[in-house]
């Protein structure tokens, strides 16, 4: 794009979009963003110093910007729609990863899944825990924790954990 006095706000040369799945984490995404980028980069950029694209003017009402996420951004909360605590765990995958408040601890949510089903434990409680992930209550549903870190740990899958200390968890909540 054309740099001007706005942030991101000058006229696009090109563009490439991406999709995003349903199970991408931020960081599938920024690998397809960075192949989407390999093309505007070897393709366009060529066709635009030869003189050959006209930039486009945005529509200033659709531009977006994506703000710094701080220390407190990668706090989970269950107590919200399960799709949201859903997108909100994977928005932080890999990096800079978000976490929940067990036992007064630290555990950071490295991977997981969620089912919309009627749930009637209060959100955070933790249902169930089995070899195949640990289930979490939100309000409309379930979010299933498949790769957890707790703290002075090494991230493991969520049967590496049920195994040792993760099944004592069921009936406790997340903070």
């Amino acid at each position: 794009m054309h740099m001007d006095v706005g942030m991101d706000s000058g006229d696009m040369i090109a563009k490439q979009s991406v999709s995003i799945e349903d199970k991408d984490t931020m960081g599938d995404v920024e690998a397809k963003l960075m192949k989407a980028s390999q093309v505007l980069i070897h393709e366009d950029l060529k066709k635009y110093l030869a003189g050959e694209l006209t930039s486009i003017e945005q529509d200033e009402p659709q531009v977006t910007l994506a703000y710094t996420i701080k220390k407190e951004d990668e706090f989970i909360s269950f107590n919200r729609h399960v799709k949201d605590v859903y997108n909100h765990i994977r928005g932080l995958v890999p990096w800079p990863v978000g976490y929940g408040i067990l036992d007064e601890k630290r555990v950071k949510l490295h991977a997981a899944e969620y089912q919309h089903k009627k749930v009637n434990e209060p959100a955070g409680t933790i249902l169930k825990v089995t070899t195949e992930g640990i289930e979490v209550a939100c309000i409309d549903g379930v979010v299933i924790l498949k790769r957890l870190q707790t703290e002075g740990k090494q991230a493991m899958d969520v049967k590496d954990i049920a195994n040792g200390v993760g099944r004592d968890w069921t009936g406790k909540v997340f903070l």
